[in-house]
């Protein structure tokens, strides 16, 4: 079982493939040296920004601008790379319609061409900015010593989603090169995914003792529970606690996630009333991935709900202990009550007394992590 929740939330798809082997070579920053069409992948873990894609695309888009034909070649060269390998095989995983005819009418047409100088300008100032900043800011919220794997792919495409999938290998995000999203909110959005990538990693208890000792209904809670894992997500992204959640939002998206945060008690009552119920095994299968998913659009509950939860444990027991809650959520809701007494703070929520003490049980043994 993978509890990469958050991946699949934040840009709403996740695919399992098989990986392809690679036609150009990632590389970790705008200063490495580009392999040509067809080079061998290395052997590499870490965070790999790989912009080929992107580069083959803006090269078929600079063409047709100039006023010059596009050979058949460049299209070649675009097909081969990585980044377009992988979202089309992810695509037509997902069943949804991925023709090579599309990706040429829509790098050829005024439109796309009008747009080619923001388009450069948004990847040179990505390929700038590089991996590094967004993989520290995610490190900071793991344990020491958690290595993450993950490819970032700027694409240049179609259709404008971003999302995630799993290759066989590692994660890989293919986040669309949107001329509107500025450099601060790709590395923002990257810091997020990179911390769920690292916790994936390090603290995947599906495989504990303690886990599989659970009844199902329990296993399920603890699961939903994990969810609040967007909270620590968003304060790693943002640089700490000190960091207004949405700092690098619009004026619109701040005033939401304000408005929902001023309702933080009704919200965490709502989630409560959810694991609860899948505790109960009153609510499970359909109702439960369904009711679940409700609360992930526009920065929802598990967003707002699990700020709390962190920035709370944080402010009163520190970082350290807010991780280490985070990866066992078996204390996270206790973890949580006893800061909250601390601070003294009555605008923050309380969860039900029974619910933290069932999820907090630790009768079950736990397996030693590698």
């Amino acid at each position: 079982m993978k509890i990469a929740v958050s991946a699949v939330v934040v840009f709403g798809t996740l695919c399992l493939l098989p990986a392809a082997p690679s036609a150009r070579a990632a590389v970790p920053s705008a200063d490495a040296a580009e392999p040509a069409a067809g080079a061998a992948q290395p052997a590499a873990s870490g965070v790999l920004f790989d912009a080929g894609e992107a580069e083959a695309a803006l090269d078929i888009v600079a063409a047709r601008a100039a006023g010059r034909p596009v050979s058949e070649a460049q299209f070649e060269r675009l097909f081969a790379t990585e980044g377009f390998r992988k979202l089309e095989a992810c695509e037509r995983e997902r069943k949804r319609p991925f023709d090579r005819a599309e990706f040429r009418t829509f790098l050829q047409a005024p439109e796309t061409v009008a747009r080619l100088a923001d388009l450069r300008r948004t990847l040179d100032a990505w390929k700038a900015l590089g991996t590094d900043s967004a993989r520290r800011r995610a490190a900071a919220y793991l344990p020491p010593g958690t290595t993450i794997d993950a490819r970032v792919y700027p694409v240049v495409k179609p259709r404008t989603n971003s999302f995630v999938y799993f290759d066989g290998e590692r994660p890989v995000i293919f986040d669309y090169l949107d001329p509107a999203k500025s450099v601060a909110q790709f590395e923002n959005g990257l810091a997020h995914d990179l911390l769920h990538f690292g916790m994936d990693a390090a603290c995947d208890f599906s495989k504990d003792a303690w886990f599989a000792a659970l009844p199902e209904a329990s296993r399920n809670a603890v699961v939903d529970v994990r969810r609040l894992e967007e909270g620590l997500a968003v304060i790693a992204a943002a640089g700490g606690p000190d960091v207004h959640p949405s700092a690098t939002t619009s004026a619109a998206d701040r005033g939401r996630w304000d408005r929902d945060a001023a309702q933080v008690k009704e919200n965490a009552a709502t989630l409560a009333a959810f694991i609860s119920g899948v505790a109960d095994g009153r609510i499970s299968g359909k109702e439960r991935s369904e009711t679940a998913m409700r609360y992930y659009p526009n920065q929802g509950l598990w967003y707002t709900v699990g700020y709390a939860v962190a920035s709370t444990i944080e402010r009163a027991y520190g970082r350290e202990r807010t991780v280490a809650a985070y990866c066992d959520p078996r204390g996270l809701l206790s973890t949580y009550e006893a800061a909250a007494t601390k601070l003294g703070d009555p605008t923050l929520p309380h969860w039900p007394a029974d619910l933290v003490a069932r999820l907090s049980r630790r009768d079950a043994p736990t397996a030693p992590r590698p």
